[in-house]
């Protein structure tokens, strides 16, 4: 069974080769990378995104509560990408 490697998954990469980095040298030797960005990262950080727009322009009895959610997207997030 082959080893997954970092860049498997990562939404930079393009067949082998990393936009971010501009290089395949290297690539599979990788233990950690500082621009790895996985598709739930991206869809995690899309829907803070939404969330925050949703809080700064709308007004309603609800922001308490989508400020809460605020707090724990951006906790998710950093969590998922360190």
């Amino acid at each position: 069974m082959a080893k997954e490697r970092l860049c498997t998954n990562c939404t930079y990469n393009n067949n082998g080769w990393c936009n971010k980095r501009k290089t395949n040298k290297g690539l599979k030797d990788l233990s950690n990378c500082e621009y790895r960005k996985t598709n739930n990262l991206a869809k995690l950080q899309s829907y803070y995104e939404q969330k925050k727009w949703e809080y700064e322009n709308i007004d309603n009895e609800h922001n308490i509560f989508n400020q809460g959610s605020l707090i724990g997207l951006e906790i998710a997030i950093k969590i998922m990408s360190e």
